[in-house]
């Protein structure tokens, strides 16, 4: 379970400089300043993202391996892999994408 929410806050810190502003424009509450106001943070929420993915694969790998230590069923073990899966190419393309346009 913990696996699971850490690999889905980096997922959404990951995206939150992007999909941010466009969420409070869709619904009405935003204006550019706010937008201009998370943009700020955009590297701060990346790495965010990144430690948050990270700590999600340890405790992922760490339950994996109690449980085959104590010969435990790993309950929600396919389910957490492809959500730390999904995370981790989530936060790969805002990730990429944010150093592309950095350097060019």
């Amino acid at each position: 379970m913990k696996t699971k929410i850490l690999s889905l806050s980096s997922a959404l810190m990951a995206s939150m400089c992007c999909l941010g502003p466009l969420i409070i424009a869709i619904l009405g509450l935003g204006s550019l300043g706010l937008g201009s106001l998370i943009v700020k943070y955009h590297w701060h929420l990346i790495l965010l993202a990144v430690v948050l993915l990270s700590l999600s694969w340890r405790s992922y790998f760490k339950e994996k391996k109690v449980c085959a230590t104590k010969q435990c069923e790993f309950k929600g073990k396919g389910f957490n892999l492809v959500v730390l899966v999904l995370a981790s190419m989530v936060v790969s393309y805002y990730a990429g994408t944010s150093i592309y346009y950095y350097f060019q």
